[in-house]
């Protein structure tokens, strides 16, 4: 792994972080791109990911399932948190962070951040470098019986050839680059 990798996937948990951080009260029950998460369920996915990731990444064993993680009070800092944690563990380059590629890492935070950030009326900045990167490895990684109706990823969405590689990468994963809240 890279230092260039390293800080590319910190950029992306930097972004992320302000993102959960920026998060207002009211906002909580508002729909996201992803549609089995509204806001609230989102916050609460990326947290327990991230403290999923840093027990892998530090050789411990997972208990339970991340996606039943509720946050606490302060769910920007269970997420700062855990994702220095999880730069850390690729810093000191040991055995458990040799087996989960940053590239992974990068993907699921970076879509869901852009998930959170979207339904929210955030502007994200995400490196494009980092997307690319993201996109990179979910295309060696994801197969297509991974893609569907009840399963983990949507079919990839269609994306104009001058999409940027944000907009690339949420369209890989099946998401709509263009998606807005419904109204009401």
């Amino acid at each position: 792994m890279s230092p260039s990798e390293i800080d590319l996937l910190e950029s992306v948990l930097d972004e992320t972080e302000a993102t959960i951080a920026s998060v207002t009260p009211g906002q909580e029950h508002l729909p996201t791109p992803c549609p089995e998460f509204d806001v609230a369920r989102i916050v609460d996915h990326l947290v327990g990911w991230a403290k999923s990731f840093v027990t892998r990444l530090t050789g411990g064993s997972v208990t339970g399932d991340p996606n039943d993680y509720r946050v606490g009070g302060n769910p920007a800092t269970e997420f700062h948190q855990a994702a220095q944690a999880i730069i850390g563990a690729y810093r000191e380059g040991g055995e458990q962070s040799q087996k989960l590629p940053a590239g992974f890492i990068t993907m699921e935070f970076l879509v869901h951040g852009w998930d959170l950030a979207t339904a929210t009326g955030r502007s994200a900045k995400f490196s494009p470098a980092a997307a690319d990167m993201a996109l990179v490895t979910g295309r060696l990684m994801l197969q297509p019986e991974y893609r569907g109706p009840g399963k983990s990823f949507g079919y990839e969405a269609e994306v104009a050839d001058a999409a940027g590689p944000v907009d690339r990468l949420v369209a890989f994963l099946g998401r709509d680059p263009g998606w807005q809240a419904p109204p009401g």
